[in-house]
């Protein structure tokens, strides 16, 4: 649910009793009078069924004004790690990579691509099958130190921020955007040969909202409207 703010001032200065029509991708969602202060809000629950590009829209007069920006769902990453590392030793990361479906819904992300990056060899990319899982085979590394293993949701395609599209980052898959995600883990290696993996910070989901449009960090569209005679 998000709610939408117009401010309508005539002359540079509030103009109250104007009603404000509302829409969302052309359609109309709602109305309102504006305040003393010449505001106008309405709440909007935006259906799940909704992702991409979309456009809000608000009319007082003949005059409107419209912001833009993307519906993403939210992501969920867990991963699964040895407690315990041998050094030169393969083990085995298990990731589930889910998106929210619905108001209390979990769903499995199919196909999407996700990169394990350990920093003592080259990272390896796996894609997630049905039920959102990938599993990927590591070495440990060669000698005794310090090491970091990051797993990542970022997607083939990442959306870069701009104009009326924020934030930047957003994962597109087969056109639908998603919330990127991740998470990493130290290693590290004794001079016996024995390694513990312990987890650097919890997964980064972007989650905002269940559904998140962006920008309406302002909340607020300005509208300049001309004072009418009567007749």
């Amino acid at each position: 649910t998000i709610t939408i703010t117009a401010t309508v001032t005539a002359s540079g200065s509030p103009y109250a009793g104007a009603t404000v029509v509302f829409y969302f991708q052309k359609a109309q969602i709602g109305s309102a009078t504006t305040n003393s202060s010449g505001q106008a809000s309405i709440t909007y629950t935006i259906p799940f069924t909704v992702n991409g590009q979309v456009t809000i829209t608000v009319s007082v007069y003949g005059t409107t004004a419209s912001i833009s920006g993307i519906v993403f769902y939210p992501t969920s990453l867990k991963v699964s790690v040895p407690s315990l590392v041998l050094v030169n030793q393969p083990f085995t990361v298990t990731v589930t990579l889910k998106f929210q479906s619905g108001s209390s819904a979990w769903s499995p992300l199919a196909g999407a691509p996700v990169v394990v990056t350990p920093n003592w060899a080259s990272a390896i990319t796996a894609t997630t099958d049905s039920n959102g899982n990938a599993t990927i085979q590591l070495t440990a590394p060669s000698s005794p130190g310090t090491y970091t293993l990051t797993i990542a949701f970022t997607g083939a395609t990442a959306v870069a921020g701009g104009a009326g599209v924020q934030p930047s980052g957003l994962v597109e898959l087969n056109g639908i955007y998603f919330a990127p995600a991740s998470i990493s883990y130290g290693i590290s290696i004794s001079s016996t040969g024995q390694g513990s993996v312990t987890p650097i910070s919890p997964p980064t989901n972007l989650t905002p909202l269940l559904l998140s449009l962006v920008p309406l960090a302002a909340g607020l569209i300005t509208l300049y409207v001309t004072k009418r005679r009567r007749s």
